[in-house]
């Protein structure tokens, strides 16, 4: 009987689909595979010939609560009162889920959010690895993502790391109430590292490209690089022909979209966008998303640009001129791929990061966070994107070394190290 694999993972889109790939590869490779993700994930994780199970509800619902609003949009001190409750939330059905669904497993593959499967392993003996798409192994070489510089120094930025420490202690009331009532298990201190089972860092996964991050050379033997985890599960998919006949009826127009982010005021955001559009001249491609950003709404949508509700980047990527997102780094991976120059407006987390990366590697100029946008400054970073031939250059020879990778397989491959083979 093969061995049975559990890959648990919440979120938003680009949380799902390189699961949803590394679970092919692995099925492939003869590994008896589920995958635990979000309820509106399930459908479309079952069309590709996978088993799915739940972990967790309604994550676009979720994303649109106003408590999740208040959270993205707000201070610091914002965010660490609304921790306890919005984990509550969330976790408090994901976490039962993911424990059922491990029964019967040989490992689990986790997504950081879900870090209680160190819990499940030792309560269990199931083996457990972190699959990630940001780096949170310490290291001499750059300072925690969260953090707004690009090096401390080799001395303080591995000191920075001890900050994800602070990750558990604001929930860990929560954690030990479930430890003790889904597994018996007794209680943790409220500062250990959220990534390790009995104090031992479980091996981990970064489905990240070497091309933008080189790999520290203090990390661990058993802390992966692999590259990009694509998935490409429309391969017969045609445009919308009103989509292909606005791409086609003049210069290629740029990309903006910014995925799951609830925006504050999404009318005034739309209202700035398009002067800033009119102001440098360029023709666009509006993705609304899930935060109901749609500058269709305006009362003066110019002809130069088209609103859709989505298209899988892969398709409408190679046709633009450049790219504007939040800086998820599943956008931030599709654009990257297909070459364009990137403009990142960031609101949270790592999306500063991969915004002050794509600036490092000359591939777009330094990110533009919303709450910094007026008509002029804007419009200069748009025209900056489009006119600058680095930008091009460097995001040409980025897409070279990442379309030469293949991180699915090189992932694979690290599981059957840590695993065994199916």
């Amino acid at each position: 009987m093969a061995k049975r694999i559990l890959l648990a993972t919440t979120g938003t889109r680009g949380d799902i689909q390189p699961f949803t790939a590394l679970a092919l590869g692995l099925k492939d490779a003869g590994y008896d595979v589920c995958l635990a993700a979000p309820e509106n994930f399930l459908s479309e994780i079952r069309r590709q010939g996978l088993e799915a199970t739940r972990c967790g509800g309604d994550f676009q619902a979720f994303m649109n609560d106003p408590d999740i609003q208040d959270f993205i949009n707000g201070n610091t001190l914002t965010r660490m009162r609304q921790t306890r409750s919005l984990t509550r939330k969330w976790l408090g059905e994901a976490i039962p889920d993911m424990v059922n669904a491990s029964k019967g497993a040989d490992a689990i593959l986790f997504h950081p959010k879900l870090e209680f499967a160190t819990d499940i392993s030792e309560a269990t003996g199931i083996k457990a690895i972190l699959c990630a798409f940001q780096p949170f192994t310490a290291t001499a070489e750059f300072p925690v993502l969260t953090l707004p510089w690009r090096t401390l120094g080799g001395f303080l930025n591995r000191a920075t790391y001890k900050l994800l420490r602070l990750s558990r202690s604001f929930v860990s009331k929560e954690f030990n109430q479930w430890r003790a009532d889904l597994l018996g298990l007794p209680p943790l201190g409220r500062f250990g590292y959220p990534f390790a089972v009995k104090g031992a860092p479980v091996p981990v996964l970064y489905g990240i490209s070497p091309a933008i991050i080189s790999r520290p050379k203090d990390w661990p033997r058993n802390v992966y690089l692999t590259g990009y985890w694509f998935l490409d599960n429309e391969p017969s998919y045609t445009l919308p022909k009103a989509l292909s006949a606005f791409v086609h009826a003049g210069s290629p127009p740029i990309y903006i979209g910014f995925g799951s982010m609830p925006l504050q005021d999404p009318e005034a955001m739309s209202r700035t966008l398009i002067d800033a559009l009119e102001r440098a001249g360029l023709r666009a491609i509006i993705a609304k998303g899930w935060g109901d950003f749609d500058p269709a709404k305006s009362t003066h949508l110019p002809e130069s640009l088209h609103v859709l509700d989505s298209v899988p980047h892969e398709h409408l990527f190679p046709l633009v001129s450049a790219v504007v997102h939040h800086g998820g780094a599943g956008t931030t991976a599709a654009g990257l791929r297909t070459g364009r120059p990137t403009l990142i407006c960031p609101f949270l987390i790592d999306q500063p990061f991969w915004g002050r990366r794509i600036a490092y590697l000359g591939a777009g100029p330094p990110p533009l966070a919303p709450k910094r946008w007026t008509v002029e400054r804007l419009a200069a970073a748009l025209k900056d994107l489009t006119i600058r031939s680095s930008y091009r250059d460097a995001a040409g020879a980025l897409q070279q070394e990442i379309n030469q990778e293949d991180g699915v397989q090189t992932a694979v491959a690290c599981v059957r190290a840590e695993i065994g083979d199916p």
